[in-house]
């Protein structure tokens, strides 16, 4: 509201507004200025001499005639004051009624400076009115605008030149004057005090205006003032132009807004305490209203708030505005007296915890009911008695000492969060306060006793305690977390620790070492420490191109995978050593899937590459003993007899036939349901060796025509196994005697030429004898030599790669030393060419070596295989494949279908079938294939369709399977992936099946045993 009074107009005398509200007994006789009311007739007159002088005085109208009346019941005396913010403790009272007409005429002759000014959505501007008293039942007197009937004193707001106005004519009144004067002692007179008040008060104090709807219904209050605590508290400034439920729009959820509506209708002081955690608050609050006037006053505490501060700064404000007071004024006792008396009432009626104590005792002199409440007990419980005497729970908790020596010391103690046992519903419980003993000291240093600010902060603390025991709790769940982390982490180094693979991650884009297993350290000759970066410890592995694998995978994203790469390692002493390697670069992500580091997993095959090489060197020499050999020899493979091999002395006994890659029916189908197919599979069966001598063979005419004739042969047919002992195939070794044998019968028939023959004949016998020795000794060596076949092919694979590894180094060592600037004519290409070629035949290199390891591995170790993750790992494979060809493929496996097949044999079936189908797609659509499984007569069926290019089947599926065909030459590859899936879904007891429409697309049905 502000001080009723700054200044005073230009020559007006300095004035005052204040007096003390006063409550009379309604039996008792009224006293006025030390009068009883029994001389009210002296007064009368009195009074009617101060009315004339009035307008000759002052200049302005006589004030209107004074009654006195007796209050039918206690009230307050007749009066219309205004009322501070600070909860209704003073009052101005006018002590007279006025008549009807002296209010008529003082209003009308009042200046224009009494009118009231607009607050909100406050009525219009009118007249102050001035009411009869409580006594007075028959008279009411309003404002000219407002005719409504006034009982009560109305109370406005009114400004500066209003209150200087009213304050000079009480001032001029000699009755007035004469009232002031008898006035009781200590009442303050200074006008200032009030605003001064306001401004020290450590409580918030608001003051708002009603705003109501069409139906007179409170829908908002308007905040017309707020004193500096409170603008402190809230951030706002004293006159906001703002309503309640905008600055504070989230107070109807906890009851805040309700209670100031209630405290505006009940007409009663209501209290309430929430806690506001909106708006920018965090705080718990304790406030109380009153409806006073035409608004709402309200009153304050902020419990987080230092209370200490404000009731110290408060209290020296005090102490130097009295000593100033002292030193200036000659009345400075009786100041300071009505000032105690203020501070009396303050403490008595302050909605906040307060108490003074006086004396060594530590008496009670004056309480609020808040510090009351706290100790649980009524202020008239314990006013005027000892403090351990009124609340005997405080005895030996250690709050009177610190009291008496707050009184000794002179110095304030504060208490932070502070347990005090105290009674609560007749019970004792704990509860925890922040308190400041501040000492009283009036102005002659003299100490007054001691004042007890408190603030009950038993939910904060209790909350407080909730949250460090939940926090204590999260600890020891991070504590267990990390130590589960820890044996985790342990646990996958000891897993790579002991997994049979060099295995190490490398971190950052320097990778470098943080994890190596022992196999690693043996690769590398324990050269490597955590912490290096790759290229430091291996310095040969970076010029052979190792680390820009990495940097490419570290930047990818994608994984990168090896298949016998060769590593050359320095050693401390002797040439580096050869080491091949499958290993794989797998990029290891954090969290926000960034690459942070790689995994790289190495398998050494040196040896395995070593001896493919030794078995591909045995087969070339045994393939050139073969084509040298003078005898027809040939091998059949699997069940089929397909041909693999045949010299040119076999091709010689059967020209014009393609035999490779065909099998003997369909290269021969004159032999089908004869007895030689019957024979080639018993050997198959039983492992039999089978000799016949001059057996005769209908074998088609090599003019084309079909006709059919008889040739004679000297044949061996032995079964072929493999280093398990399994069959694989016959080795077929044939002499054609059909010339002897038609020699012989020629000779039979014609008896006059015997005596003549008899000698060629027995010529021809012996000769015969030899070649029989000499079939036998070849069956003999063929049986052996099929033996060494297997070594044969890992030789030829282990000698063949040297040479191909050191002309792609000579290779590699030209295009080096020639730049592609100094290149003439097509060299560039021709080198492109040499080393594309170089790749086309170690990729032949490495698919002979995968046909020598199914050919001893008739009978593999089989096991119950789940399919579907099979089939995922592939798909995985073939993502790049996907990706270029931008095909889809469909997989409809069931989870849990087994099959019993090698695990790598059938992810090998797998592979080629999926790769196949999307390279041979259709160059006019997208490639869809379909994966797909079902049941039959003991078998898992996996079922592959594609939308390619279709096969033409009238070629023979013996050509589709052989070794080295081809039927579609557009796409890169040996032949030999199809005839490896035949060979070993046979070796496991399965079988393939083909289907397939030119240019429509084509079906592989693999049958697996389940």
């Amino acid at each position: 509201m502000g001080a009723l009074v700054a200044k005073a107009p230009a020559g007006w005398p300095r004035l005052s507004l204040y007096t003390r509200l006063q409550r009379v007994d309604g039996n008792a006789p009224m006293q006025r200025a030390g009068k009883p009311i029994s001389e009210r007739g002296a007064l009368r007159k009195q009074n009617s001499q101060h009315a004339k002088t009035w307008t000759r005085a002052a200049g302005v109208p006589p004030p209107p005639r004074c009654r006195y009346r007796r209050p039918a019941k206690p009230s307050c005396i007749h009066s219309l004051g205004f009322v501070s913010s600070a909860y209704g403790l003073f009052q101005w009272i006018f002590p007279y009624a006025m008549t009807t007409s002296g209010c008529r005429r003082a209003l009308r002759d009042a200046p224009e400076c009494l009118r009231l000014q607009p607050q909100f959505s406050s009525p219009p501007a009118r007249y102050l009115c001035f009411p009869a008293g409580a006594g007075d039942r028959t008279k009411t007197y309003a404002s000219p605008i407002q005719k409504r009937p006034q009982r009560k004193p109305a109370v406005f707001r009114i400004n500066q030149e209003a209150a200087c106005w009213l304050a000079h004519a009480l001032t001029v009144n000699p009755f007035m004057a004469d009232y002031f004067s008898h006035l009781p002692p200590g009442l303050p007179t200074d006008p200032t005090l009030l605003a001064t008040l306001l401004n020290m008060l450590p409580m918030g104090v608001m003051y708002y205006t009603p705003i109501v709807d069409a139906t007179g219904a409170l829908t908002d209050l308007a905040l017309a003032y707020l004193n500096p605590a409170a603008q402190r508290m809230t951030g706002l400034p004293a006159q906001p132009g703002t309503t309640y439920r905008q600055q504070f729009p989230t107070t109807d959820e906890n009851g805040a807004w309700e209670f100031h509506r209630r405290s505006w209708l009940a007409r009663e002081p209501q209290q309430f305490q929430f806690y506001y955690d909106a708006d920018g608050f965090d705080s718990y609050f304790r406030v109380t209203g009153q409806h006073l006037g035409e608004g709402l006053l309200t009153v304050f505490t902020d419990t987080q708030d230092e209370v200490r501060s404000q009731a110290e700064q408060a209290l020296l404000a005090s102490q130097a505005r009295e000593r100033q007071r002292t030193q200036e004024l000659a009345a400075a006792q009786a100041a300071t007296e009505r000032e105690r008396a203020l501070l009396q009432a303050l403490l008595t009626q302050a909605p906040v915890a307060i108490a003074l104590f006086q004396g060594e005792q530590l008496q009670v002199a004056t309480v609020t009911t808040e510090m009351a409440t706290i100790w649980g007990y009524t202020p008239t419980q314990v006013v005027g008695r000892p403090l351990l005497e009124g609340v005997p729970e405080l005895r030996g908790q250690g709050f009177d000492d610190l009291l008496r020596q707050v009184l000794h010391t002179r110095e304030p103690v504060m208490g932070t969060e502070t347990p005090a046992q105290l009674l609560r519903d007749g019970q004792l419980h704990t509860s925890y306060y922040n308190f400041i003993y501040q000492p009283l000291i009036d102005a002659q240093g003299q100490i007054l006793g001691v004042i007890d600010v408190s603030v009950d902060v038993t939910q904060q603390v209790l909350a407080r305690r909730q949250v460090e025991q939940l926090n204590q709790e999260l600890e020891v769940r991070v504590q267990e977390r990390t130590r589960q982390l820890s044996e985790q982490q342990a646990l996958l180094n000891r897993i790579l620790g002991q997994v049979p693979a060099s295995v190490a991650t490398l971190h950052g884009p320097d990778h470098r070492y943080s994890f190596i297993n022992e196999h690693y350290q043996q690769l590398v000759g324990n050269r490597v420490t955590l912490g290096q970066s790759v290229a430091e410890a291996l310095p040969e592995a970076a010029e052979q191109g190792f680390v820009a694998l990495l940097d490419q995978v570290y930047q990818t994203g994608e994984p990168y995978a090896g298949d016998e790469t060769l590593l050359l390692l320095q050693q401390p002493t002797g040439p580096p050593t050869e080491h091949y390697l499958n290993f794989v670069y797998q990029p290891l992500r954090d969290d926000q899937g960034q690459v942070h580091g790689i995994l790289a997993f190495a398998v050494e095959v040196t040896e395995q590459v070593l001896a493919r090489r030794e078995r591909e060197t045995q087969r070339r020499e045994l393939a050139t003993l073969f084509e040298q050999a003078p005898a027809g020899v040939c091998i059949l493979d699997g069940p089929e007899m397909v041909y693999s091999f045949a010299n040119p002395a076999y091709q010689r006994i059967l020209p014009g036939r393609e035999l490779l890659g065909h099998s003997v029916l369909d290269a021969l189908p004159e032999l089908r349901g004869t007895e030689v197919e019957t024979l080639l599979r018993q050997v198959y069966i039983t492992g039999n060796t089978y000799q016949a001598q001059e057996q005769c063979i209908p074998v088609a005419r090599a003019d084309g025509s079909g006709e059919l004739e008889n040739r004679y042969f000297t044949l061996v047919y032995q079964a072929r196994r493999d280093e398990h002992h399994r069959i694989t195939g016959i080795f077929n070794l044939v002499v054609e005697v059909t010339e002897q044998l038609l020699a012989r019968q020629q000779a039979e028939q014609s008896r006059q030429q015997v005596q003549v023959l008899n000698e060629e004949l027995a010529t021809i016998n012996r000769e015969l004898l030899t070649s029989n020795d000499e079939l036998y000794a070849s069956n003999t060596q063929l049986t052996r030599t099929n033996v060494d076949l297997d070594n044969f092919i890992y030789t030829a694979s282990h000698d063949l790669k040297a040479p191909i590894t050191n002309i792609e180094g000579l290779l590699l060592a030209l295009e080096h030393e020639l730049p592609a600037a100094n290149r003439p004519g097509d060299v560039s290409l021709m080198l492109t060419m040499m080393q594309e070629a170089i790749e086309r035949f170690q990729r032949t290199i490495v698919h002979l070596t995968d046909l020598s390891r199914l050919q001893k591995e008739h009978n593999p170790a089989s096991a119950a295989v789940a399919l579907a993750p099979v089939v995922e790992a592939v798909r995985l494979d073939i993502i790049p494949l996907l990706a270029q060809t931008r095909g889809q493929l469909t997989v409809s496996i069931p989870e849990g279908l087994t099959v019993i097949f090698a695990e790598k044999n059938l992810r090998s079936v797998v592979y080629n079938l999926l790769s196949n189908a999307f390279k041979y797609h259709h160059p006019d659509r997208v490639p869809v294939v379909q994966l797909r499984s079902g049941l039959a007569d003991g078998y898992v069926v996996l079922e592959v369709q594609d939308n390619g290019l279709g096969l033409d089947l009238a070629q023979g599926q013996e050509r589709l399977f052989g070794l080295f065909q081809r039927l579609h030459t557009h796409v890169e590859g040996t032949g030999i992936g199809l005839h490896m899936v035949k060979r070993m879904l046979e070796n496991a007891g399965g079988r393939i099946e083909v289907s397939s429409q030119l240019g429509q697309g084509t079906t592989f049905r693999v049958y697996l045993r389940r």
